[in-house]
């Protein structure tokens, strides 16, 4: 069975922090199967996060894996439930993920805030995710993430793969000392880009347009 410390960086998915995408103020930590994960001091005891890594995927397939909500567990390290709450516009959702913890540590669950905008020119995409911890009721025998920003930046390449940057701030909440949830910050966050590789070349995903995107 994995420590609990590797759990909660893997939450996503996307306040009070500031998500800081300054590359000089990141230290490369890991670099394993094409995924580079950096981390810096965060605003709380646990570290900031960055991951880089290229995919062979358009814009729009990566996009509609990510508002796949229902998919989650498929991907996402550790997630065992995931579904879209409210979808303002194409560009804003608000979306439910409870994350496994090993016993004796509770589960923990996260309301998230997605807003999706992309330059005309440029096409890259950028996706910036909050936490909205009293959005609905807390749950009993759950841990609720109050404090989380994350942002992804998708940024096309001419030969059809995308470069894909992802941001992650977050308190894990609860009694989980932050310097034991920096011991094992790399694990959950590169066994979750794995395992998007793997979705994004289903024909779900590969062959999907979205129309409000532009590849």
């Amino acid at each position: 069975m994995k420590p609990v410390y590797l759990i909660f960086i893997t939450l996503i998915f996307c306040t009070s922090f500031v998500c800081d995408t300054k590359q000089n103020d990141y230290t490369l930590i890991r670099d394993e199967s094409g995924i580079k994960v950096y981390a810096k001091k965060g605003t709380t005891s646990v570290k900031s996060l960055k991951l880089v890594t290229t995919v062979k995927a358009r814009i729009s397939s990566i996009v509609y894996l990510l508002l796949d909500k229902p998919n989650y567990p498929n991907w996402v390290y550790r997630c065992i439930g995931s579904y879209e709450i409210t979808k303002v516009t194409d560009y804003e959702y608000y979306h439910y993920q409870e994350t496994s913890v090993p016993w004796p540590a509770e589960n923990r669950d996260v309301i998230l805030w997605f807003r999706m905008s992309q330059n005309p020119t440029t096409k890259v995409m950028t996706i910036t995710i909050s936490a909205k911890p009293d959005y609905l009721p807390r749950k009993s025998g759950k841990v609720r993430i109050t404090q989380m920003d994350a942002k992804w930046i998708l940024t096309p390449l001419a030969n059809g793969d995308c470069v894909i940057e992802y941001y992650l701030s977050i308190d894990p909440g609860g009694s989980v000392p932050g310097w034991i949830v920096n011991m094992g910050i790399t694990d959950g966050p590169i066994e979750t880009m794995k395992n998007m590789n793997k979705q994004l070349v289903l024909d779900k995903y590969k062959n999907v347009k979205l129309s409000f995107i532009r590849d």
